[in-house]
């Protein structure tokens, strides 16, 4: 019998871990979509509240885990939690589930190159769901794996 452990907590993972940031949120729809950039979908109901975000250097240093798979769907602020894990990542080279959303990476003032630069700094592949090479980003549904 295998058992997983998962842990739920209601915070922002991110570069820094940095106190309460502002999040932009709609709290018209029944799950809410939000995030750091105030996008075209949620510009006119969105409000903004304040989160606390953690590096998640810190978060897996502070729960005392070291992950096997990091699941990341965060609305463009993908880099930025990458780069904020990467201790954690080249220490235990976690499989990587990752959700691209490259418009909101612009709209963050980062780009999918600074994304590239990451994965070859960590030595990671990217790869699309069916293991195929996703290099140039064809596939917005990632697995980030080690080499």
């Amino acid at each position: 019998m295998v058992f997983i452990m998962l842990k739920f907590t209601p915070i922002l993972v991110g570069k820094e871990s940095n106190g309460c940031i502002n999040f932009y949120e709609d709290p018209s729809q029944v799950n809410p979509m939000g995030g750091l950039a105030l996008t075209k979908y949620i510009e006119n109901t969105a409000e903004v509240v304040q989160k606390e975000m953690v590096a998640l250097d810190d978060f897996c240093s502070e729960i005392d885990i070291q992950p096997e798979l990091i699941k990341v769907d965060v609305e463009g602020a993908e880099i930025d939690l990458l780069y904020g894990g990467k201790n954690i990542i080249q220490k235990c080279r976690p499989i990587i589930v990752l959700s691209l959303h490259p418009n909101h990476i612009k709209l963050l003032g980062q780009s999918l190159s600074e994304l590239t630069t990451f994965i070859d700094k960590v030595n990671y592949q990217c790869l699309t769901l069916d293991g195929e090479d996703n290099s140039q980003y064809f596939s917005n549904e990632c697995i980030l794996l080690p080499n």
